[in-house]
């Protein structure tokens, strides 16, 4: 995004009443939309599990700050960190490390602010979160299922076995401080040959596995 600072302006303007007698003259004015700053670049990646956001800036003028500031659904922002401005320095960056890649969408914007309190915005970075993978094997299973989750996931976290008529056999919720990372399921001798689904759930993610059980 382009900010560009400008100054004061003058225009002519001509008034003409309605006998016909017209009136000119000069006014001078500054235009409400000046920018303090000229954002060359913002950007977001992933540095293995932490968000880095960079950024650089020219053509500085009374400007004061920056401010990052966060969201997770895209709508509501929340203020995050509060970086110093340094007409020397036009690189700056900034670590997000409470951001983790198995989590959903991560939306980042730059408040950009003026020594007198006014203030613009930064155009929109995302953050997609990186494709946390559960596993569940063997398939098909037999007496027992092995359930490997994430590392990224957070609790609480739910899981539901559901069996070949969509009745739920097993449903289990488990918190972080609860929460392991490795699970084994047993499986009675009675229930039954075909495909069960296996759900588990967390407040940003959910995962369907459909598992076969061969006969018995």
């Amino acid at each position: 995004m382009d900010y560009i600072t400008s100054g004061p302006k003058t225009t002519t303007l001509t008034i003409t009443s309605a006998d016909g007698c017209a009136n000119t003259g000069n006014i001078s004015y500054t235009p409400l939309c000046v920018m303090p700053i000229r954002l060359q670049s913002f950007y977001a990646s992933w540095q293995q599990e932490a968000a880095q956001l960079q950024w650089q800036v020219a053509n500085a003028s009374a400007f004061s700050h920056f401010i990052v500031e966060k969201s997770m659904d895209g709508m509501r922002y929340e203020p995050i960190a509060t970086i110093p401005f340094t007409m020397a320095q036009a690189k700056y960056m900034y670590i997000d490390r409470q951001a983790s890649a198995g989590r959903g969408t991560h939306y980042y914007r730059l408040r950009l602010m003026d020594v007198d309190g006014s203030y613009t915005y930064s155009t929109i970075e995302q953050l997609k979160g990186k494709a946390a993978e559960v596993l569940a094997y063997p398939n098909p299973f037999g007496t027992a299922i092995q359930v490997m989750l994430p590392s990224t996931l957070q609790g609480p976290v739910s899981l539901v076995l559901y069996g070949p008529s969509g009745q739920a056999l097993l449903q289990e919720r488990y918190l972080q401080q609860t929460l392991p990372r490795s699970l084994q399921i047993g499986v009675p001798a009675s229930w039954p040959s075909g495909v069960y689904l296996l759900r588990i759930q967390s407040a940003n993610d959910q995962w369907r596995i459909p598992l076969w059980r061969s006969g018995n």
